[in-house]
């Protein structure tokens, strides 16, 4: 187990890019027990997700708006934990530049939540040595796999101790370095577009634990409509979301441990239960189930709405199934289907996309994810004219 003299453990910790001020991409599991939430205030109206710099443009949308800025993307935008004194002059500026942002905002009635990754470190390199000294400490491809540029690597591993060592306090020094924010809104999931998850601890504790390896899922999982097979990846599948599940809550838990109240939110995709469980433990990103437990108050699920159509058939309407599953979970919890705008490098037509999602049912809030900021006055002016739309009438 790694202590403060541990070279690689101080060299993770102490990581740092980026030059926007922000705090802790990597928190992972954290002590203490599921977190009651308890977010104050009505669920946001309009939800405008940018950069810092357009703050300033998003805040005259006012009372009922949230604005999401990105806090740890992809490990960008972090600062040095605390002491204070170890953030470069630079990067304390711009905790003060954070913190006048979120003053004005403020002073127009909106809200501003913090975007953060919490198992993803990011397309940036490791400090040198880390990850040669501590592999273990990283998920990885299935052995084998091809030598290429991919997900293997920039995740951290929920099932191994030291991890959960290294990041104890940095819930508690994202709180010290933007006090000031609303909540926050967690990316909380592997890859979608690999497995990764096949770390020599990983593959150690499910065979501890269950008596088979993890690996199954990738060398068995074309097989698995046969039962034989299927139900013991069926429990590697649940022992894999289990572990990602408890990292959340108690990442959630020591958040609200120095910041009561604050709102806490998911990022998720709608079409993650259109998936076979055994495809959805890929990423484990299980937004439903956070919500049924009140891991979190709401979710922000990003379109396009509608998924693919079956052989014989039209394609999915997407937000009627979300709304499908969740009018299953009591109290409500808070839904807000957002639209991105541009897909693939090319854009979206945002009015296009809100009528989509108004002929599936109501639309109590709406959010737009603004990916090029040539696009941000399209995303207000969308925002600025949406009404809730309570169809059906009665």
């Amino acid at each position: 187990m790694p202590g403060p003299g541990d070279e690689g453990w101080r060299a993770l910790r102490g990581h740092r890019v980026g030059s926007l001020a922000a705090s802790a991409s990597l928190v992972l599991m954290l002590t203490g027990g599921a977190p009651t939430c308890t977010a104050a205030g009505a669920p946001p109206v309009r939800v405008v997700f940018c950069s810092m710099a357009d703050v300033g443009r998003a805040a005259p949308l006012g009372d009922g708006c949230a604005i999401v800025v990105p806090l740890s993307i992809s490990g960008q935008s972090y600062v040095a934990p605390a002491p204070r004194e170890l953030v470069p002059a630079a990067e304390a500026a711009a905790v003060d530049q954070w913190r006048v942002t979120l003053a004005s905002a403020h002073a127009h009635g909106a809200r501003v939540l913090g975007s953060v990754d919490t198992l993803r470190w990011g397309d940036v390199a490791l400090p040198a040595g880390v990850q040669a000294a501590h592999p273990d400490w990283f998920e990885t491809r299935p052995p084998g796999s091809p030598d290429e540029p991919g997900d293997a690597g920039r995740y951290l591993s929920v099932w191994h101790p030291a991890t959960a060592l290294v990041m104890r306090s940095l819930a508690s020094d994202l709180w010290t370095a933007v006090p000031d924010l609303d909540g926050l809104v967690l990316r909380h999931c592997y890859s979608h577009t690999e497995w990764v998850g096949f770390s020599e601890s990983t593959r150690a504790a499910c065979v501890r634990e269950l008596r088979q390896d993890p690996l199954d899922l990738v060398r068995l999982g074309g097989a698995s409509t046969d039962p034989k097979l299927r139900i013991p990846l069926m429990r590697v599948a649940a022992w894999r979301q289990s572990a990602v599940d408890a990292a959340l809550r108690a990442f959630v838990g020591a958040y609200r441990a120095v910041k009561p109240g604050a709102e806490i939110w998911a990022w998720g995709r709608p079409e993650t239960y259109l998936m076979d469980p055994l495809e959805r433990a890929q990423a484990c990103e299980d937004w439903l189930g956070w919500l049924a437990d009140g891991a979190v108050d709401g979710v922000f699920l990003e379109g396009p709405w509608q998924g693919p159509g079956g052989a014989a058939g039209p394609p999915v309407e997407l937000y009627r199934m979300v709304r499908d599953l969740v009018a299953r979970i009591a109290p409500a919890p808070q839904v807000v289907p957002t639209i991105p705008t541009d897909d693939a490098g090319a854009d979206v037509d945002l009015v296009a996309q809100l009528l989509r999602l108004e002929a599936q049912g109501p639309v109590p809030a709406l959010g737009v994810v603004v990916k090029q900021t040539q696009r941000l006055a399209d995303a207000l002016e969308l925002l600025r004219t949406f009404a809730p739309y309570t169809w059906p009438p009665g």
